[in-house]
């Protein structure tokens, strides 16, 4: 339903909060990883696509964007 709140993991809500911080910017998965984690060495490097892939169902799927080999950006 349009409007209605959703709710977010706390890594989900530091991702989309970085990505709106930078909107008009492509992020890599690499700036997104260290966002969530800091320079922590043992996380999956498929944790940003899962948290993606949760955020864009939970949104609409169409919020964020793939920039194919890039990252990941929210237009303005």
């Amino acid at each position: 339903m349009k409007g209605a709140p959703i709710r977010l993991t706390p890594n989900e809500f530091k991702l989309l909060s970085t990505l709106m911080a930078y909107a008009g910017r492509v992020m890599s998965k690499d700036q997104l990883q260290q966002a969530l984690h800091g320079m922590d060495e043992g996380i999956s490097p498929n944790a940003i696509e899962v948290h993606i892939h949760n955020l864009r169902k939970k949104t609409g799927g169409t919020l964020i964007q793939n920039i194919r080999g890039v990252g990941y950006i929210i237009e303005k």
